[in-house]
């Protein structure tokens, strides 16, 4: 029922499938191993136990005809698990007996390799539906070397393959922006090196111009103190952006509390509809009581006259009412058009402002970035100063540090080199591991 075997049944059924044969004494000895010892000091070995208490898939097969002689509990369990994948016609509870063929698209390529010994053991990966096995083949022979039987032990590997799949999309992902900005950096020393040499050619061109050291002295300082401005205010974008960033989520939060509040007043109008429906109604039944009322008092002759003024009084107020509660009418539906389109409004600058809260982060980590180089831009700049102040009008000592700094551009850019070359040999080496883990 449950697919696996008891001892003695396990005995027989290696037997049939020519595990055992009884014209050999050592396979003999090993089936009779199988059975219980009812007088021997030692207990039997249940070996159909043994491997029904194996942690792993295992299924045992046929030399020849590559059908499943035995399957472990573990393998019974797991197939149950993966029986929506598994073709109608396999049923994991009874297993034995079945053909490896139903896993197969190509069997007689799976058959030729289990029915060559040589060929064995033999691993490989096969998909089943959305599941990625892992299967593993190795020959059974008995103590005089012949083969009888294949041993196939099997794992559901799809968890690992796709931590494989994910990892090497996160590394091909950092290493292309890595090279992207190794790159970058390769081209901004290559522009700093031919500035530098134009630099060191224009100093010892001028060698009759020592009176504009002190100029040149001046502007680099003030280059210097722009470039630290410009760290500072690199810094001050940064506090705002982080401000800015948790601004946007106080705006999303504000923009949800502002639209709950125009929802409620596109309620509330609804509501001063009903109540100006209600007014209009009320001015035209005055209105109809002021006709009547005229009509009695002309009615009434001279006697009446003083009341048809007063009823013709209240019917112009009647009139009145009935326009200014039909202007309010419009004014509310107006209002009502005009809360919807706020609604709908303050949803768009929602979305707007998350879309500005991502943009914000990589604005931050740019902006982090650019304080760095201008960190750096500010010290040189700081340096060339120094050295220009020292010099004076000396040109020859400008020309000295335009060449020092040549040196130290060409250094960046020997870097940069070295840099772009190191990542190719761990782009290399990170694909020669995933290829040697996709093996494992």
């Amino acid at each position: 029922m449950y697919g696996y075997l008891s001892t003695k049944r396990a005995a027989s059924a290696l037997k049939r499938a020519g595990v055992f044969s009884h014209d050999s004494p050592a396979t003999a000895s090993q089936a009779a191993a199988l059975q219980p010892r009812e007088h021997a000091n030692t207990p039997a070995v249940d070996y159909a136990a043994v491997l029904n208490a194996l942690p792993v898939n295992v299924l045992v097969l046929h030399p020849t005809e590559a059908t499943i002689t035995f399957a472990n509990q573990r393998s019974i369990e797991t197939l149950r698990s993966l029986r929506e994948h598994l073709p109608t016609s396999v049923n994991p509870d009874a297993m034995v007996g079945l053909t490896m063929d139903v896993f197969h698209k190509n069997p007689a390529h799976q058959r030729s390799i289990v029915a060559d010994p040589a060929r064995l053991p033999w691993r490989t990966k096969i998909r089943l539906g959305p599941k990625t096995l892992d299967l593993h083949v190795s020959p059974v022979r008995d103590m005089a070397g012949r083969y009888i039987a294949a041993v196939l032990s099997w794992a559901d590997v799809t968890p690992f393959t796709e931590s494989i799949a994910s990892f090497d999309a996160a590394v091909r992902t950092a290493l292309g922006e890595a090279t992207a900005a190794t790159g970058a950096m390769l081209g901004a020393a290559e522009r700093v090196l031919s500035a530098t040499d134009a630099t060191d050619a224009t100093a010892h061109a001028a060698d009759s111009a020592a009176t504009g050291a002190t100029d040149t002295t001046v502007n680099v300082q003030s280059v210097a103190a722009a470039v630290e401005e410009l760290t500072a205010s690199n810094g001050e974008i940064t506090r705002q952006v982080n401000r800015s960033s948790a601004a946007t989520g106080q705006a999303v939060n504000e923009a949800g509390a502002a639209m709950e509040s125009v929802k409620a007043l596109s309620e509330t109008s609804q509501r001063i509809g009903e109540v100006v429906g209600l007014i209009s109604s009320i001015a035209s039944q005055i209105n109809l009581l002021a006709l009547n009322a005229t009509i009695e008092a002309a009615r009434a002759g001279e006697a009446g006259r003083g009341f048809a003024v007063v009823a013709t009084e209240v019917k112009v107020l009647a009139g009145q009412t009935a326009r200014a509660t039909g202007e309010i009418a419009q004014h509310i539906g107006l209002i009502q058009a005009a809360t919807a389109q706020t609604v709908a409004a303050i949803e768009r600058i929602s979305g707007v402002i998350r879309g500005l809260d991502g943009g914000a982060t990589t604005i931050a980590a740019a902006v982090e970035e650019q304080s760095a180089t201008a960190g750096e831009i500010s010290r040189s700049a700081r340096e060339a100063a120094d050295r220009t102040g020292l010099v004076g009008g000396s040109i020859a000592q400008v020309a000295t540090t335009a060449e020092t700094s040549a040196g130290s551009a060409r250094s960046v850019l020997s870097a940069t080199t070295i840099l772009d070359q190191q990542m190719e040999q761990v782009t290399r080496a990170v694909q020669e591991f995933l290829v040697e883990v996709r093996r494992i």
